[in-house]
């Protein structure tokens, strides 16, 4: 076989001839049989098995499961089970890998399997000690104290939590131990800082009892706080200290309400008579009976009296605790160990700066390639037959530049290859100076050969919107309508002086306007004119209730309506009564509702007339953002 590894140095394979009896040799020399062996031997211990013959079946897996002399040795050690090979071994780690950190992980949406691992393999401990030896003697307590517990027995869940408490007035010293090695010390301080500063906050307290109420009956306290320490272990048996904190007992004041006293419930005791079958018998007990429930109301009522006002509320003294949290020293003492905060952060600030270092690779092979394009695209505009092009520009203005993007091209295949980002930046900007400004000249010219069309129709769709408002919606101010007006009669004067300016303009020099500027312009008085047609008619002033039941104003009302009606006679007016007046008045305010109709689809069809075929965005609005497409920046080909 050939033992054969990828790019081992500077993109070089290696590879060797390697014999199977050479491999042999190698594994019987490393001792893997013996470590099989043991392994699989502390595996049962873990178990609970005593003997290798409770095995029922063996399963490889992993990759020593293609090493035939492995494959041997195991199987040799499982017999007289048979050793089973129904998996893939690499595949099988990992799959069974995938699922465990897929089942444990909330990024992943898979069916949630209800799995409880557990480390059969270590056992953890914990020793509490003072901090400060010489000044932990303590009455009751020996200045030698300690403490020792485990924590995780062999075989325990994984993701725990456990609470150690104890009554100690000192710091302490905690040692944490897998399976009798030591994995860290943790200093833990606050109880000595904590214990006197409660001391003295307890007896202000009891003080300031007694002498409100020197009978005063006080709950006793503990002398000792009680330290806390929390641990716990989470999915990956990574186990650490979660919190530490004292307990201290101390009392707080509890005011007492006073209660209301109970009302003794009293019923009344009717009687019926049960022999009575008349109507007469039945009507006298029930009249009986209400007359008992009316009496035991009000008995009760009168039972029920309110809390006195001269019962004050007392108070007393309870027990409480006061919460401090303890803080921590970690120390590691095994391997590997975490990082620390300055460790992390110093990883942060080395991730971010590789990310910045990736980005400006990015940045810099992004322009490089702009570059290069941008060469590519204007060498097929500038020399080719584009007549535009050809317009704008000189024999020698063409020569210039595509010497320049010839030798912008020979330096990019040759000493720019490995340019740095602003490099690149700097020679674009100095090829687009030279570029940019003919490829615009080029579009304006074939811009400006439809703009006069163009704007002579757009001009004589807002005069159509006009007049139809002039004519059709008497109620928009004249002035608003004379101003679209004005500023339409303005444009076309400017725009004639335009013309005049670009045809005594070379086409090799800048233009005198920009297309763009000009449908900016229109499309804004466009714009004004549209607003127009969205004006509403104001709502006809409504006559007062008291106007109409009066006959001079009525009559008043109705000349004022009728008096740009030249065939209605007003002189009917002064014989008619008030009922004829109210009458004549509702005819004519109140129209037949066919007519009114008919009038409101004719005043439709005239704003649509004059609205022509303009979108609802108004003349020359539409065709402006089209003009805003086509003045895309000629830097983007």
């Amino acid at each position: 076989m050939v033992f054969q590894i990828e790019s081992l140095y500077e993109d070089t394979d290696f590879k060797t001839p390697l014999a199977r009896s050479e491999l042999d040799e190698m594994i019987a020399k490393a001792g893997m049989e013996t470590a099989l062996q043991s392994t699989i031997q502390q595996a049962l211990v873990n178990s609970n098995v005593s003997s290798i013959s409770e095995v029922t079946e063996a399963e490889v897996v992993g990759g020593g499961w293609r090493v035939p002399r492995l494959h041997k040795v195991v199987a040799d050690i499982v017999t007289p089970a048979e050793l089973g090979q129904h998996l893939n071994g690499e595949e099988a780690i990992a799959f069974g890998a995938a699922m465990i950190g897929a089942n444990s992980s909330k990024s992943f949406r898979v069916r949630k399997m209800w799995l409880t691992d557990t480390n059969s393999e270590h056992e953890y401990k914990m020793a509490l000690s003072p901090l400060n030896p010489e000044g932990a003697s303590v009455e009751g307590m020996s200045s030698d104290w300690q403490r020792a517990q485990v924590l995780a027995s062999k075989g325990h869940k994984l993701s725990w939590k456990k609470a150690v408490k104890l009554h100690v007035p000192f710091d302490l010293k905690l040692s944490i131990f897998e399976d009798d090695n030591l994995l860290e010390t943790i200093d833990i301080t606050g109880v000595e800082d904590a214990l006197p500063k409660q001391q003295q906050k307890r007896k202000e307290l009891v003080d300031g009892a007694l002498a409100a109420d020197p009978n005063l009956e006080l709950p006793s306290l503990a002398d000792l706080p009680t330290v806390e320490l929390k641990f716990e272990s989470d999915s990956s048996g990574i186990l650490r200290l979660n919190k530490a904190q004292a307990i201290f007992e101390t009392l707080r004041n509890q005011t007492i309400k006073p209660k209301a006293p109970k009302v003794a419930s009293k019923k009344a005791n009717t009687t019926t008579n049960d022999t009575s079958t008349t109507s007469n018998s039945t009507t006298n007990e029930e009249a009986a009976n209400t007359n008992s429930t009316d009496q035991t109301n009000s008995t009760e009522a009168a039972d029920a009296s309110p809390v006195e006002d001269d019962q004050q509320p007392t108070w007393k003294m309870v027990k409480s605790k006061a919460f401090v949290p303890l803080s921590q020293k970690m120390e590691y003492q095994g391997y590997p160990k975490p990082m620390d905060e300055e460790e992390i952060n110093k990883a942060i600030r080395r991730r971010k700066a590789l990310d910045k270092r990736d980005q400006r690779v990015k940045d810099t092979e992004s322009a490089r390639n702009d570059f290069e394009a941008y060469i590519y695209s204007s060498r097929e505009r500038l020399g080719g037959d584009d007549e535009l092009v050809n317009k704008v520009t000189t024999e020698e203005m063409r020569e210039g530049i595509m010497k320049t993007l010839s030798e912008s091209e020979d330096w990019l295949y040759e000493d720019g290859f490995d340019a740095q980002l602003e490099e690149y930046k700097k020679r674009l900007d100095g090829l687009k100076k030279d570029v940019v400004p003919v490829l615009f000249r080029a579009d304006e010219v074939e811009l400006r050969a439809d703009l006069p069309d163009w704007v002579s129709k757009k001009v004589a769709s807002i005069r159509k919107v006009l007049d139809t408002v002039l004519t059709n919606r008497t109620w928009v101010a004249n002035e608003t309508a004379w101003k679209v007006g004005n500023d339409t009669d303005d444009f076309e004067t400017w725009f004639k002086e335009l013309q005049g300016k670009q045809e005594a303009t070379a086409l090799t020099e800048e233009p005198a306007f920009k297309v763009l500027d000009v449908k900016k312009r229109l499309a804004s008085i466009g714009k004004a004119a549209n607003q127009l047609m969205k004006i509403k008619k104001p709502a006809a002033a409504q006559p007062k209730k008291d106007d109409l039941l009066q006959p001079e104003k009525l009559r008043e009302i109705i000349r004022n309506i009728t008096q740009n009606d030249t065939t209605y006679d007003a002189s009917k007016l002064d014989k008619m009564s008030s009922n004829e007046l109210l009458t004549e008045y509702l005819s004519l305010v109140k129209p037949d509702k066919e007519e009114a109709t008919k009038e409101e689809g004719k005043e439709k069809e005239e704003d649509t007339a004059a609205a022509g075929s303009e979108t609802s965005e108004g003349p020359a609005e539409a065709d402006t953002k089209e003009g805003e497409a086509e003045e895309k920046p000629h830097d983007e080909l």
